[in-house]
This record gives C-alpha cells, sequence and structure tokens, in this order.
C-alpha cells in the first residue's frame, strides 16, 4: 500500500496514515507496486505471435502470387 505524503506551504514535506483514497497530497507507491508498474504483467506470446505473422506472410505471398496467375490467366 502507498504512503500519503504532503508539502504544505514552506515546502516541508510530511507523511500522513491517510488512506490512498483520502490522501490531499502525493501518493507515493511501495516498492511492490512500483516494480509491478514497471514490470507489467502483460507479456506477448511468441509461439501465438510467431503463428499470426507467418499465417499473415503466407496469406500475402499466396494471395499475391493467385493475384499474378489470374491476371496472366486474363490475358489470354
Amino acid at each position: 500500500m502507498g504512503v500519503c505524503l504532503i508539502v504544505d506551504d514552506v515546502g516541508k514535506a510530511t507523511i500522513s496514515n491517510a488512506s490512498e483514497s483520502e490522501c490531499v497530497g502525493y501518493v507515493i507507491p511501495s516498492a511492490q507496486e512500483y516494480k509491478s508498474f514497471i514490470n507489467p504483467a502483460l507479456e506477448i506470446n511468441l509461439e501465438i505471435f510467431n503463428l499470426v505473422v507467418g499465417s499473415l506472410l503466407v496469406a500475402f505471398i499466396v494471395g499475391h502470387y493467385t493475384g499474378r496467375v489470374a491476371r496472366y490467366l486474363g490475358k489470354y
């Protein structure tokens, strides 16, 4: 849980026991919250990524050459 930090008009910083929702100053995250923010849990599954990119590449190449063959046959 984060810490509530209140800075007064003079510039003096005070740590408050207020909850995060009631804090009127700055909320400083705990070390664990900070680490989870810096290293998000959302990671790309490389196996699925490679499958999708490979499928798109194959579809592009097959479509490209199918179009060339259709254009070639359409000339005659």
